[in-house]
């Protein structure tokens, strides 16, 4: 009896130790499969890592500063209040940041020395409701145009201007530096004058000091709602023998990222985002 029990314990022990081995020997035939498994999956997980990274944005992690000369209702001013930029200009910047990824800073400057900073490379680029001028094109390069100019005259309602032929005799004013110190000459008969911006200019006018005022006739609108003591007309530029101009971004010679930018404009034109944003501000008749 005591054999037999010893046999069959022994019996036992042998499946036991068989089965022992079986299991680790599957263990660490299993083991080399899950490492190559694992190493399988860091490599398309290194892949698709990769892959991401080609779908960035252009201007990922560029940051970039613009200068403005923000005394332009309805396209670059700083909002009362919040102390913010607003305006055409400052959505049409940031709907550009988005789609090419660069980040920015604004500096804030007289329009007149917009053009000097970019020679001296104190700015990226400028978008400031700046005429793309034959004048200005021997000193910067300009993007694709993002709106006509239109060439508006506010004057004080008392005189009744109505058209350019009014303005005879007269002194019209603008801000210095701005493409209007070229339009105005082609008025018979007037005198110009200029001021330090736009907003200046205005005062001026309404305290008596220059007969009218040469800005854009899409934003006088708004200005004679502010200033109810005033209004305006259009000039139809064939009057004067003038060619509308159009507003554009203004780059450094051979700016690395004029054509970047300047792609992403025409997308957003195409999209008709920048049509939005003009409309917005200055009603559907003057977002073209």
């Amino acid at each position: 009896m005591k054999k037999l029990l010893a046999m069959l314990l022994c019996g036992v022990l042998t499946v036991s130790m068989l089965a022992g081995c079986g299991s680790k020997e599957t263990q660490e035939e299993t083991a080399p499969a899950q490492e190559e498994a694992e190493e399988e999956t860091a490599e398309t997980t290194d892949a698709a890592d990769t892959a991401s990274d080609t779908t960035g944005k252009p201007l990922d992690g560029v940051h970039l500063v613009v200068g403005l000369s923000p005394t332009y209702a309805n396209f670059e001013t700083v909002a009362e209040g919040s102390g913010e930029y607003e305006g055409i200009d400052i959505e049409i910047l940031a709907a550009l940041a988005d789609k090419c990824g660069f980040t920015y800073e604004i500096s804030n400057m007289n329009f007149a020395s917009l053009i000097a900073a970019i020679q001296a490379n104190q700015v990226d680029f400028v978008i400031s409701g700046m005429s793309a001028t034959d004048e200005r094109r021997e000193a910067v390069d300009f993007s694709d145009g993002y709106y006509t100019e239109k060439l508006g005259i506010l004057f004080r309602t008392e005189d009744g201007f109505q058209s350019a032929a009014d303005l005879n005799g007269k002194t019209v004013s603008c801000a210095n530096g701005e493409n209007y110190e070229m339009k105005i000459p082609l008025i018979e008969g007037v005198t110009l004058t200029t001021f330090e911006n736009g907003a200046t200019a205005i005062q001026e006018l309404i305290a008596g000091r220059t007969d009218a005022v040469m800005t854009d006739g899409g934003n006088c609108q708004v200005r004679c709602e502010e200033n109810p003591e005033l209004s305006y007309f259009v000039i139809d530029p064939e009057e004067i023998g003038d060619t509308p101009s159009q507003y554009a971004i203004a780059f450094p010679k051979e700016s690395e990222y004029y054509e970047t930018i300047n792609n992403a404009l025409k997308e957003l034109k195409d999209e008709g985002v920048i049509h939005e944003i003009v409309a917005s501000w200055l009603g559907e008749e003057n977002a073209d």
